[in-house]
């Protein structure tokens, strides 16, 4: 099956800034901690652990929302 993406040799991530796919790279390649600036930035990077089901992500960005209020 000839797909878009092997053919093209590029994939397209719609749904989240680059910015928080390579902090999710990161964090798969050497489990760091993400550098979080704010409460948006740590939404989104909570939506994209949740995505890819990092459970140690999702706590580290909740726990980053909850400290902020």
């Amino acid at each position: 099956m000839n797909m878009r993406e092997g053919i093209e040799k590029n994939i397209v991530i719609d749904d989240m800034h680059p910015e928080t796919f390579e902090k999710l790279l990161d964090y798969l390649y050497t489990e760091k901690t993400p550098f979080i600036a704010n409460a948006d930035d740590a939404i989104e990077l909570l939506v994209a652990a949740n995505t890819f089901d990092l459970e140690r992500l999702k706590k580290l960005c909740e726990k980053f929302l909850v400290s902020s209020i």
